[in-house]
């Protein structure tokens, strides 16, 4: 739970600073549904933004030249005027959709997308279906609570706080905050494909080719630089930093800060610590 509470506070840290344009969301229907029989919704835009929550079971959702399985917990968010479909096969799956306006992000070029799963977007999507009443008609306060965090959805996975990402290619944006998202914490090149909805072969190739460096070497400099952070400015042992990044131990630790350094983490951090000549502690 502490744990929990550490990555929020990260992540609303992020969302709030760095010049991050302010998202607000107007929420037109919040609708939950079950499949009684199979059926295929026809391919269709609307004019407003779309958010299917899977509850159980599996449904399948469709775009002009791409279609994936959504499982219970997966979020599919769909932006205006994109085409989209549903497919529901599978007798007793539910699912809760949410149908809004939103304000202050760009959607031109956006299509839809399952939304990756980490703590915050997590967090964000439990707080929504408790919100929800049986009913499925929410009071002023909740509708106001719903808005708030459909807000929070679209700071997250549209908008860019980040400076050093301005400019780069849709698809760079979009592998950089799936990455950022696990703060340092060990991820796979598969792992980000498959929350990016890509194979691994594919995504290498294309981030590669977009950004100028192997998405690997991208992922192991994202986490030199949180350790970086963290051995500036966290109150943690060496070793506690090591675990709180997923290392084994902190010999394996100091074996990657040091490739990816050049010096260990107890040099870096007596060196971070002394203030440069003419300056005062």
């Amino acid at each position: 739970m502490a744990k929990d509470k550490e990555n929020l506070a990260f992540y609303t840290e992020r969302l709030m600073g760095g010049g991050a344009p302010v998202v607000t969301c107007r929420l037109l229907l919040v609708h939950p549904g079950r499949v009684l029989e199979r059926r295929r919704t026809r391919l269709h835009t609307h004019p407003f933004w779309q958010l299917e929550i899977v509850t159980r079971g599996q449904i399948g959702a469709a775009g002009d030249d791409s279609a994936l399985v959504l499982e219970a917990g997966d979020c599919f968010l769909t932006p205006p005027q994109t085409r989209h479909d549903f497919i529901y096969e599978q007798v007793g799956a539910e699912w809760l959709t949410l149908k809004f306006h939103a304000y202050g992000v760009e959607r031109t070029g956006r299509s839809a997308e399952r939304l990756p799963h980490d703590p915050f977007l997590d967090t964000v999507r439990a707080a929504l279906l408790a919100l929800v009443p049986a009913s499925g008609v929410p009071t002023r306060a909740v509708q106001a609570a719903g808005e708030s965090l459909l807000a929070s959805v679209l700071s997250y996975t549209c908008t860019e706080g980040d400076a050093g990402a301005a400019g780069l290619p849709p698809l760079v944006r979009k592998v950089r905050g799936l990455v950022l998202a696990h703060n340092g914490r060990p991820v796979t090149v598969a792992e980000v494909a498959r929350q990016a909805g890509y194979s691994p072969g594919h995504l290498s190739v294309e981030f590669s080719r977009l950004a100028g460096e192997p998405l690997k070497r991208f992922i192991d400099r994202t986490r030199a630089d949180v350790a970086r952070r963290m051995l500036r400015y966290a109150d943690l042992r060496i070793k506690e930093i090591a675990e709180e990044l997923g290392f084994p131990d902190v010999f394996s630790f100091s074996r990657f800060f040091k490739r990816l350094s050049g010096v260990n983490p107890r040099t870096y951090r007596r060196d971070a610590a002394t203030p440069p000549s003419g300056q005062p502690a």
